[in-house]
């Protein structure tokens, strides 16, 4: 996750471990906008405090406003079927196990650190 779209873009060089083109703006990210590209947008979760429905349409709204194209998608079907406990769960268990996979991770080479407690 990432506060804006270019952090994103600069992200997505240092994963890819090279610069990565932005269109017609080849590799200047200031020059970059959205402009006619697509960006699929899952629904708010359900249950979801009402401050993060404020955050989904204000991240909608912003990518809208720099010219993005915005798609509603739908759900996978588990997400659907997924009670409280399996998420509950999952939450759980995704710090040990995120921290288990960059433990594994040249870090010399990789922006990844593990998750403080």
């Amino acid at each position: 996750m990432c506060r804006t779209v270019g952090d994103a873009a600069i992200l997505a060089a240092v994963i890819a471990e090279r610069p990565l083109g932005f269109g017609a703006h080849g590799n200047d990210i200031e020059a970059f906008r959205l402009r006619g590209v697509r960006v699929g947008v899952m629904p708010v979760p359900q249950g979801a405090h009402p401050d993060t429905t404020r955050l989904f349409a204000d991240a909608r709204a912003a990518l809208e406003h720099e010219g993005a194209v915005t798609v509603d998608l739908n759900p996978p079907k588990a997400f659907d079927e997924m009670g409280d406990s399996q998420l509950e769960g999952l939450l759980y268990e995704f710090k040990d196990a995120i921290n288990a996979y960059l433990g594994t991770l040249d870090h010399r080479r990789s922006i990844a650190r593990p998750l403080r407690t």
